[in-house]
């Protein structure tokens, strides 16, 4: 969590912030897990079989929660960036970011790889993946897997270069736009194109531009919320209500589901600022600021531990519910317990170095 010394939030706000968005963010990981859980492999076909409708509906429907990580990420980022002042560096900011995403993403691609290569003798399907080649891990590793065409390493990682592209697109609209209401009708701009093209488009979904209407929604939560202008305020405020107006029009054609998460949750960051959230301390709120902080290594780790489990996890004839319960029990603990590992091994140490060489 970016250090907000020079932003205007009252300390008792962010707390309730902070703590709000911990929780979502457990929670959306715990769910993407599931969403996973139900999608590969033999724990796949007798979750369907054992729990057709909850598992149906994970299947069908979990995927939808990286929205409420699109929105947290944007609002978030233009917290840190309002933090800075006008004292953006462009180069520096994106290495740090890059950084700070790289180093625990780099060793979850090589245990992913490692995970692949165990699944492989005993699991024949197409999720598994082919054998690594060079130029398929050097597009993950530079976070254009995508872009590039190439298939993801794991289940997951393709958010974190959503997320690193959607960043980088903010910082540039920081540092060419100083005046921040002309930056915000700017992303205003973007964020309609991405609702009446990008996102009716699947061959966007590579890029920035398929997500900026989620992201956007966040980004202007967050002026809202700590803009010291109120001229900004009214315009973030305006273009706010006219995305959560489109959005709902969209939904009602069947379609910006997701960017209709992203503005519940955009939301719903508006509303603790209003003071609705009222846990400040205690054992709950230190659970959620652990769980909050390792969703990221849960995010990056968790498709390695199913691929092992999908290799271990025998077929049955007759699902045992016992055994596909115990299976997702230990999926889920140890995606936790290495994200917790890589936390306190990788993130934070590496933290502190890139804080020192940046």
């Amino acid at each position: 969590m970016t250090t907000l010394a020079s932003s205007p939030i009252r300390q008792g706000e962010q707390n309730r912030q902070d703590l709000l968005i911990d929780l979502l963010k457990a929670l959306c990981m715990q769910v993407i897990v599931l969403h996973h859980l139900t999608s590969y492999g033999s724990l796949a076909h007798e979750a369907l079989a054992l729990a057709p409708q909850p598992a149906g509906f994970l299947y069908d429907y979990g995927r939808y929660v990286v929205a409420v990580f699109l929105a947290t990420g944007g609002y978030l980022a233009s917290q840190s960036m309002r933090a800075r002042g006008g004292a953006l560096d462009l180069p520096r900011t994106l290495a740090r970011r890059y950084l700070r995403l790289a180093v625990p993403y780099l060793v979850a691609i090589l245990v992913a790889v490692l995970a692949a290569a165990i699944a492989r003798y005993r699991v024949h399907e197409a999720f598994v993946g082919d054998p690594v080649t060079l130029g398929q891990f050097a597009a993950n590793a530079s976070l254009l897997q995508g872009i590039l065409g190439f298939e993801s390493l794991a289940a997951g990682l393709w958010y974190v270069s959503i997320d690193f592209q959607l960043f980088a697109f903010l910082a540039v609209l920081c540092v060419v736009f100083k005046n921040e209401v002309v930056r915000l009708i700017v992303l205003g701009g973007f964020m309609a194109a991405a609702l009446y093209h990008f996102n009716r488009d699947a061959n966007y979904d590579s890029y920035f531009v398929y997500f900026v209407a989620s992201y956007g929604v966040g980004v202007l939560a967050e002026a809202i919320r700590h803009a010291q202008s109120a001229m900004v305020r009214r315009v973030a405020m305006a273009l706010f209500i006219v995305a959560g107006l489109a959005i709902v029009a969209e939904v009602f054609q069947a379609r910006a589901v997701r960017t209709l998460v992203a503005f519940s949750t955009a939301a719903l960051l508006l509303a603790c600022g209003a003071r609705v959230w009222r846990i400040q301390g205690g054992r709950l709120a230190r659970w959620l600021a652990w769980a909050g902080s390792r969703s990221y290594g849960v995010l990056v780790f968790h498709f390695a531990w199913i691929l092992i489990a999908c290799a271990v996890y025998p077929a049955h004839t007759r699902p045992s519910a016992i055994e596909l319960t115990v299976a997702v029990v230990v999926v889920t603990v140890l995606s936790w317990l290495s994200a917790d590992w890589v936390y306190r091994h990788v993130e934070r140490p590496a933290g502190r170095l890139i804080a020192r060489l940046t």
